[in-house]
């Protein structure tokens, strides 16, 4: 009996009467029982319970008792279910379902379980249904349904679906129908209707068999005697007896018994109520039919095998011997691991099998994903002609026990077959047919299943495929079938691999080592490549490796030294302001001195000697090694020859390596696509960093040419830091007698204890980021061996140099300033030549000695100078000429 008020199930031996407690109660929060309207019971003792707030049908083991889970629940979007009520169970475990809140009636197959679809759903405007509440199915599949918003009984063919007119229908004033809850079938056909729905009319009626139209019934149970507050749900037993749920009935919440063929004003054969029967809302009820004795039939079985590995499957066969044309179905269930008394849900559930007389009948196979002690029930249903049997939990011959499965390792040999050859490095022709097999050799080799896999990679670690076979099956344990054929056409080196997938009960899977098996298609010819570094715009040396000898030209000899070049020397400029008259003077490149305001008592100076010219030019080719400065760009270029190298197809990959031997990752010049033997130039590369660079050219080769790479250490690009160059200027300021003056330029003659202080800016490639540091030093010899005084050192920073500190030399005579960088990284040292800077440090003129101060007053100073340039320069190749300097200036006059 469901109890919609305490949302549980409970459990009547039969002949129960008066104030008694159920024998078994189903409740709970593992139940999932929630709001159940109705109940039922299947030959093997199942119990289904419709839950009319959940929305849901929830199956039970027979004998389940307490707060047990369900073996089954059927719910979810895809069954339709919207507030069903009542339940009819088919004999062949069909299930119907009424649902009140969108009027159909849902079907679903025998062993329904989960978010199921039915198998058919009546519903529609055509059917007739509103509100459907009582459900009954007849033996040969004719369904009534009730309609308590109708006040009829609607009768729908065998197999109805859709939206489909009733065959026939139970309804006018002779049936006494008003707002039937509840209608059944009995066994011999007869249809049993509860009254009562709120329609004031508390009655059971009983039409006989095929009754439809408006026809009165044969039974009709009302009256005060009947106890009846509001009849509900109702069942029949084999007897005729008529079982009635009533929460309002006159004794409180009751299950009310009349006996078979009860009518008018009767009272109940027997009652269940009070408060020990825990009864609140009763609402669905039913009688669970005990198997009776056999007619002729009886059921053993046997499972496949008592042990097995876990991963591996099970069976059960189920034997009906001795039974009279049977026929039924067979629910075969596996209950563990390790549940001795088959209570908890079955690990598995098979479908039903229909029964088709006596014979063996095989369930499906299943495989445990648990280890532990399994054991099969077998059901069968019975018919009218043989009782239904089940097999008992625990029989020996059902028993299954799944152990753990121990892998064992396994390892892979393997040898290739090709054009007339085999072993494990095959040298064959493009598109030669070659086929690899393998053995596997472990403790558990010899019982092996699964599959082998072979794959041939272009690469030795087995990474890049080019050809993967599919997964051959291994249909003689222990013997792996070998692969099929596989034709390379393109030239190169490759490796295949076996790859045995392992098996689920003794054997892992294995791989052959990578290497292991090398396969070489060789090329029609073979095919060299030659390369050659080059500056953009400049013509290079080339080096051929692969056939053939060395094509590098050598440079021609370098050109005659020029004479008497004119930009070897040095621009001077002196400026003096004194009193309150400004001069200025310079000196063109070759020493001679000229006035800018025009005074005929200025004397030009003498001229020194010019510097010579340049050396010849090298020759035209660059040379081997290329020797570049950071920040350079260095192109490479390949070219193929061989037989069909015109022909050739494929790719060529330039890298710059910065080791000798061309390994590791290199700095990548481009791959470009050679197509009919023309091969484009690398990308420019262009390397900050000074060091020893190593190009390398690789040819992919083709099919008719072999692949070939140019010679680690043929093409090598010494790169050094950037030249340097240090341009200076000196500045020299004093107050003397009353005035300010000040000197500016790369020579200049300064009074004693004039402040100077020197200037430096550097440039190159890469000045504008140099850093490290710059020193200033001042030598009193030309030959920079004695050291008068320090201008300090100061860093570099973005190529901006500080100038020096000011340095104040009170002893006349003449000095040599220089300036000196340090270098960076990509920056060379440098400093400023010899002799670009002098001061000349003079007395302070004395007047009163006869030397008159004043531009006009004839006060004189006698001075030296020495012009000169210097010039020269190196030619690429095996030429180079030098220029020399040397030249005196004459005497001039200072003012």
């Amino acid at each position: 009996m469901a109890d919609y008020g305490t949302n549980s199930v409970d459990v009547f031996p039969p002949s129960t009467n008066g104030n008694v407690a159920p024998t078994r109660t189903i409740s709970g929060a593992l139940t999932d029982i929630d709001g159940p309207g109705d109940v039922k019971v299947d030959p093997m003792g199942d119990v289904y319970v419709s839950n009319f707030t959940a929305d849901s049908i929830t199956e039970y083991a027979p004998g389940a008792t307490g707060n047990v889970a369900p073996t089954c629940t059927i719910s979810g979007s895809n069954t339709g279910l919207d507030s069903n009520d009542d339940m009819s169970l088919a004999s062949d475990g069909t299930l119907y379902v009424g649902n009140i809140g969108n009027s159909t009636i849902d079907v679903f197959a025998p062993g329904a379980c989960g978010n199921v679809t039915p198998l058919r759903v009546i519903g529609g405007d055509l059917t007739g249904l509103n509100n459907v509440d009582g459900l009954g199915v007849d033996a040969a599949g004719t369904l009534y349904a009730d309609s308590t918003q109708s006040s009829s009984v609607q009768i729908f063919a065998p197999g109805a679906s859709g939206n489909v007119a009733p065959e026939a229908s139970i309804a006018g004033s002779l049936t006494g129908l008003s707002a039937p809850d509840d209608v059944i079938v009995g066994f011999e056909g007869q249809l049993y209707v509860t009254n009562g729905y709120g329609s004031g009319i508390n009655n059971v009626e009983v039409f006989a068999p095929g009754a439809s139209g408006n026809v009165a019934p044969v039974q009709d149970i009302t009256g005060a005697n009947t106890d009846f507050g509001n009849p509900d749900d109702l069942a029949v037993d084999a007897s005729g007896k008529i079982y009635v749920t009533d929460a309002s009935a006159t004794v409180g919440p009751a299950v009310l018994e009349f006996a078979s063929g009860a009518t008018g004003n009767i009272a109940p054969a027997a009652t269940i109520a009070g408060d020990t029967t825990t009864l609140s809302e009763p609402e669905g009820v039913a009688v669970a039919t005990a198997p009776g004795p056999p007619i002729g039939a009886s059921l053993s079985s046997q499972a496949s095998s008592s042990s097995i590995d876990l991963g591996a499957s099970t069976q059960d066969t189920a034997t009906i011997s001795g039974g009279t044309s049977p026929t039924g179905s067979l629910e075969f269930k596996l209950f563990g691991p390790d549940d001795s008394t088959c209570s908890a849900a079955p690990a598995f559930t098979a479908p039903l099998t229909t029964v088709d007389g006596d014979g063996a009948y095989k369930s499906p196979s299943f495989a445990p994903t648990a280890v532990g002690t399994y054991h099969w029930v077998d059901l069968y249903s019975g018919d009218p002609n043989n009782a239904a049997e089940s097999t008992a939990c625990n029989d020996s011959n059902e028993t299954v026990t799944v152990t753990k499965v121990v892998l064992t390792s396994t390892s892979t040999t393997t040898t290739l077959s090709g054009g007339g050859k085999s072993g494990t490095s095959l040298s064959v022709s493009p598109s030669t047919a070659v086929s690899d097999s393998a053995v596997l050799s472990g403790t558990n080799a010899a019982t092996a299943t699964g599959t082998v896999t072979y794959t041939v990679y272009s690469d030795s670690n087995c990474m890049t495929a080019v050809s993967t076979g599919s997964a051959e099956t291994i249909t003689t344990p222990g013997t792996l079938p070998a692969s099929s054929p596989v034709t390379l056409a393109k030239a190169g080196t490759y490796y295949w691999q076996a790859s045995y997938s392992g098996d689920s009960t003794k054997n892992l899977g294995s791989k052959s080592m990578c290497g292991d098996e090398v396969e070489t298609v060789t090329s029609t010819t073979p095919t060299s490549i030659t390369t050659s570094l080059s500056l953009p715009g400049q013509k290079s040396c080339t080096h051929s490796w692969g056939i053939g000898s060395d094509q590098c030209n050598q440079g021609g000899g370098g050109g005659q030294g020029g004479s008497g070049g004119r930009n070897g020397g040095h621009q001077y400029k002196n400026t003096v302001k004194a009193k309150s008259e400004t001069k200025t003077e310079s000196r063109n490149a070759c020493g001679n001195w000229s006035s800018s305001n025009g005074r005929s008592n200025w004397a030009d100076w003498g001229s020194g000697g010019c510097g010579g010219g340049g050396g010849g030019g090298g020759g035209d080719h660059a040379p081997t090694p290329l020797t570049v400065t950071s920040g350079t760009a260095v192109i490479d270029s390949a070219s193929l020859s061989g037989a069909n190298a015109t022909t050739a197809t494929g790719t060529v990959t330039y890298g710059v390596y910065s080791n000798s031997t061309c390994t590791g990752s290199p700095t990548s010049g481009g791959t470009v696509t050679v197509t009919a033997g023309t091969v484009p130039s690398s990308n420019s590369v262009t390397l900050s960093a000074p060091g020893t660079y190593y190009w390398q050219a690789s040819y992919s080769g083709d099919a008719n040419n072999s692949a070939s790479v140019s010679k680690c250490g043929s093409e090598i690009e010494t790169v050094k830091p950037a030249p340097t160059k240090i341009t200076t200027m000196l500045l020299g300021s004093g107050s003397f007698d009353g005035g300010w003056c000040w000197w500016l330029g790369d020579a200049i003659t300064v009074f004693s204890g004039t402040s100077v202080t020197d200037s430096a800016t550097l440039s190159g490639p890469n000045a504008s980021s140099a850093g490290g540091t710059m020193t200033y030093t001042v030598y009193a010899d030309p030959w920079h061996q004695t050291v008068a005084a320090d201008g300090g050192t100061f860093p570099v920073t973005n190529g901006s140099v500080p100038n020096s500190n000011p340095v104040t030399l009170t002893t006349p005579g003449t000095y040599f300033w220089q300036a000196t960088y340090s270098g960076d990284t990509l920056n060379a040292p440098s400093s400023s030549s010899w002799g670009s800077e002098t001061e000349i440090v003079r007395s302070v003129p004395n007047c009163q000695n006869g030397w008159n101060w004043g531009w006009d007053s004839g006060c004189r100073s006698q001075g030296n100078g020495n012009g000169g340039g210097n010039g020269g320069g190196n030619g690429g190749g095996n030429g180079n000429g030098n220029g020399g300097w040397n030249g005196n200036g004459g005497y001039g006059h200072w003012w």
